[in-house]
């Protein structure tokens, strides 16, 4: 028993793409007793196709509803320059620096608080998405592998004006041991693949 997770909350769009022409591969060659079943993750689990041996079923859903938008939750506050008028420069003179330094450095921090809070909420909805599959492949007898398509969610996710970042590893490992003693062993993919790694350097040789 395979169980294909799309995860949709962490993947870019284009990456998305990727990950289907893998997954159509992937059910292209597996063997005639297999039975797979497609999930991408959300606000909430939705189910693409529960468990079946029908290749070609699973192929026409996944065409069909096998992509979402990634959710946009990437982008804090955008901080705006801050416009004075002439007269008001003038009156501002001897204190307006001091003013504008301030006043960017609690808009910066407004900005990074709502980047790390909805960051925070990204990662809580994708724990709950793998705890509802695995309390869905529960029932099922036997080991079940659960294949999660993604780019990844950080271990510890901290802003550079906050001296106490916040650290995911206990929640993942949390999540990790309720699933495998359910009888699931989950196998995280990079959703776009290997990647080149670029440094920007000359090799020589001298």
């Amino acid at each position: 028993i395979t169980a294909i997770l799309i995860d949709s909350l962490n993947t870019r769009a284009e990456d998305q793409v990727k990950v289907l022409a893998h997954i159509l591969a992937f059910i292209s060659s597996v063997p005639p007793d297999t039975r797979v079943a497609i999930y991408r993750t959300g606000e909430q689990v939705r189910i693409i196709h529960d468990f079946t041996d029908d290749v070609e079923g699973l192929r026409n859903r996944l065409m069909k509803d096998g992509l979402a938008a990634p959710r946009d939750d990437q982008k804090g506050v955008a901080v705006q320059q801050m416009i004075i008028e002439p007269w008001q420069a003038a009156v501002m003179a001897e204190t307006m620096e001091a003013s504008l330094s301030v006043a960017y450095q609690e808009m910066a921090g407004v900005e990074e608080r709502s980047t790390q809070f909805l960051e925070s909420r990204r990662i809580e909805y994708t724990m709950n998405s793998l705890e509802a599959v695995g309390n869905h492949l529960a029932g099922i007898p036997g080991r079940k592998n659960l294949i999660w398509m993604t780019s990844g969610v950080p271990m510890i996710s901290g802003q550079t004006r906050d001296p106490w970042p916040e650290n995911y590893v206990s929640t993942l490992r949390r999540v990790g041991q309720r699933l495998a003693s359910q009888g699931i062993a989950m196998y995280p993919v990079e959703a776009a693949g290997v990647r080149p790694l670029y440094l920007n350097v000359n090799a020589g040789v001298r």
